[in-house]
């Protein structure tokens, strides 16, 4: 099988470079070859392993398909006035050709997904389409382009989300029921397991075996990131036994930054980005870890199923996925969405009862085993790509 990925390119190494990295890692190893047709190209661009980035620079070249696929954009005026994404998609029907793939898989229903079923008319392949938290519609920029998702999820050949929740999107948005299927975005459950390294990081950042380490990570913007500050100064009679990481950058760091400054805490550190080789560090180093996001966009984030395959208690909002992922009292703690009281009070509940972390840390590891195992996942999507490919379901 011969499948053209249309995805991010790191770096940055975010959350969807390292879901396409655990499927192609796996599919490598049945014989399957995949090829990344990223529309951003990073300067030095460092692909996932498994899978062949592919420069469609240098395959720009005028064709008879040209003026169908100019057609195609007329509709959507954002792709119309982009000669950028135009011209990809005009060097994407020439390398679909040179590498005669067999299926698409595109990471996103707006742009990628666009130009994953634009390509997909035009050269009779399919295309499955994964559909993330932007079917809610929750930014602006989402809004406006509400018109190119419908139309990206009613052609797609099915539609696959990371959680019950996106699958709900995509079908609000007008995705067909019975072409829609949930798979997980799966996790290195190997990689991320309780081990011996919670000393170094905590070591690097000199903090005592003795302290409690509460920590977040995930892009720095409001949305998700300003809930868990907010609950920070509850915690202050706290500050001699604890100490609080939040690993991450973006384009509200320095707001935050600012903000933690002007509140006095110092039991906070801002670690900023965080590589992926420490994260297993990370987490070990964790007692307690948390997720605040306070929007419908966030599906299931890795971080918080990493944290769990590291046997880490998770405290995250009932909101979303992440119900799907932790059940309240059992694999971690839920609490009220947007409601920062609420959040320290679960946190300050976790730091005095250490005998209910190590049995929500534990229960945790095991539903990140039986549910997210990255092999697992990276499996069923093949499963899946056969069906589409064998007509189950168009």
């Amino acid at each position: 099988m011969r499948i053209g990925i249309l995805g991010p390119c790191p770096p940055p190494y975010g959350g969807v470079t390292r879901v396409i990295e655990n499927n192609t890692r796996f599919w490598k190893t049945k014989n399957v070859e995949s090829y990344l047709l990223s529309h951003d190209i990073p300067e030095v661009p460092k692909p996932p392993s498994g899978v062949e980035l592919v420069d469609w620079r240098q395959n720009v070249s005028l064709n008879k398909k040209f003026f169908k696929i100019v057609s195609e954009s007329l509709r959507f005026p954002k792709i119309r006035r982009s000669y950028s994404f135009l011209k990809y998609n005009l060097s994407l029907y020439n390398v679909l050709e040179k590498l005669d793939v067999d299926l698409l898989y595109s990471h996103s229903a707006l742009f990628e997904g666009w130009s994953s079923v634009c390509q997909s008319r035009l050269r009779d392949i399919p295309t499955v389409l994964v559909s993330y938290g932007e079917t809610w519609m929750e930014t602006e920029e989402h809004k406006r382009l509400c018109s190119m998702q419908k139309f990206v999820l009613k052609k797609a050949n099915l539609v696959v989300s990371p959680s019950e929740h996106c699958r709900r999107g995509a079908i609000n948005l007008g995705a067909e029921p019975s072409k829609t299927r949930v798979v997980y975005s799966g996790i290195d459950v190997n990689k991320f397991s309780p081990n011996s390294k919670r000393g170094i990081l905590r070591k690097k950042h000199q903090i005592d075996d003795d302290k409690l380490v509460i920590s977040t990570l995930g892009l720095m913007l409001r949305r998700k990131m300003d809930i868990f500050l907010e609950c920070l100064p509850f915690l202050k009679k706290f500050e001699k036994h604890i100490k609080v990481l939040i690993g991450g950058t973006g384009k509200d760091f320095e707001y935050f930054k600012a903000l933690l400054n002007r509140e006095g805490l110092p039991f906070v550190k801002l670690l900023g980005f965080v590589p992926e080789e420490e994260l297993p560090s990370f987490y070990n180093a964790t007692d307690i870890f948390v997720v605040a996001q306070h929007t419908k966009t966030e599906c299931m984030g890795l971080s918080m199923k990493e944290a769990m395959a590291c046997g880490v208690p998770v405290i995250g909002p009932d909101i979303g996925g992440v119900p799907e992922a932790i059940a309240n009292g059992e694999t971690g703690l839920l609490f009220s969405t947007g409601n920062a009281k609420d959040l320290a009070t679960k946190i300050e509940m976790l730091i005095n009862n250490e005998n209910l972390r190590k049995r929500l840390g534990e229960r945790a590891r095991e539903v990140a085993m039986e549910k997210f195992d990255a092999e697992a996942c990276a499996e069923e999507n093949l499963r899946i790509f056969e069906e589409v490919l064998e007509g189950k379901r168009y």
